[in-house]
């Protein structure tokens, strides 16, 4: 029998009727691992069109890989001309020994200049480095813990660091910088729009769930009579507003529109870029105080997504598998 630990990279997919994770498959390494889960997705859309099975944000069953060092991340289809993002996981603890010592200085520097009310996160936090494709100089740096998450981002020289998370502004500095690669094609000014949203996200206890239509909105259940009328007036309102990601191409520009459910509020975000990568955020709030819960605690309950959950509904969840339930670190805004 083959040894796996000679193959540490594992390829977990998800079964959303069961409900249930699976193991598809064990690598040697992360690139080999990213190869097979883009196999796995075309077969999976072959075999649940997105036409009936609405996609990977429907129904369609899910990928991830795992790895050493607690790295752990879902696998979506790769944007044209793009190449999946290497991501090293480590303890905040050991960032001396993944980052130059002038880098740590950096990253300490900003956190403290920026959320002094933060400043001892790092060692604290599990920290992913991101060398991802839409900047080529550029590293971005993510650390979370159960209550926070922060990115940031390195790069030119001397060095230099941005904090990203609630400064959208600072993405277009780094783009002045560099330029990012083929934001004249659609589907890459796409992918630089949600990335960008997503690194840009400040601070926050509560997480962010993508909405396609009214009734992808988690709402609980059973509703109070007050509830039910609340949501009836809600979706007589704005319903039919709700749909999934648009994108409107102007001359040197895009607007890439997504609707979200964050902190109990329904959100239509209208993020703006130019092929030169400035970025610029909007966010307007359609609804407060929504009937769902508040974003803290995210697992499976009747719904195929990972949704935001209340912790009573599961009373076991604290004692089930490490990736039965997750604390999400995916942040709001306010």
């Amino acid at each position: 029998m083959e040894s796996t630990t000679d193959k540490p990279w594992k390829l977990v997919g998800w079964d959303t009727f069961a409900g249930d994770d699976f193991l598809v498959s064990q690598h040697a390494t992360e690139s080999e691992a990213q190869q097979a889960a883009q196999e796995f997705l075309r077969e999976i859309e072959h075999q649940q069109p997105s036409e009936s099975s609405g996609g990977q944000d429907g129904i369609q069953d899910q990928v991830s890989i795992s790895g050493p060092n607690w790295v752990f991340y879902r696998v979506r289809f790769l944007m044209r001309g793009m190449k999946p993002c290497h991501r090293t996981a480590f303890r905040g603890a050991e960032l001396a020994g993944v980052l130059s010592s002038e880098d740590c200085e950096a990253l300490h520097r900003e956190i403290a200049h920026e959320l002094p009310e933060l400043s001892g996160l790092l060692e604290k936090s599990l920290v992913h480095k991101i060398e991802q494709p839409l900047f080529r100089q550029i590293v971005v740096i993510e650390a979370t813990t159960p209550e926070f998450r922060i990115c940031t981002a390195l790069a030119g020289e001397p060095r230099r660091t941005w904090l990203l998370s609630g400064r959208p502004e600072n993405l277009s500095a780094m783009a002045k910088l560099e330029r990012p690669a083929e934001l004249n094609d659609p589907k890459t000014a796409t992918a630089y729009a949600l990335n960008c949203s997503d690194w840009t996200l400040p601070p926050s206890p509560f997480g962010e769930l993508l909405v396609v239509s009214f009734e992808g909105i988690p709402f609980r259940s059973p509703l109070k009579q007050e509830e039910r009328a609340a949501v009836d007036e809600l979706r007589a309102r704005i319903g039919d507003r709700i749909q999934p990601l648009r994108l409107a191409l102007g001359v040197g520009t895009f607007e890439v529109t997504i609707w979200l459910v964050c902190g109990q509020m329904l959100v239509e975000r209208t993020m703006k870029l130019s092929i030169n990568g400035h970025f610029e955020l909007q966010d307007a709030v359609c609804a407060r105080e929504l009937p769902v819960p508040d974003g803290r605690l995210w697992g499976f309950v009747s719904d195929p997504r990972s949704v935001p959950i209340d912790s009573w509904l599961s009373p076991q969840a604290w004692e089930a598998r490490d990736d039965a339930f997750v604390l999400k670190p995916h942040h709001s805004r306010k």
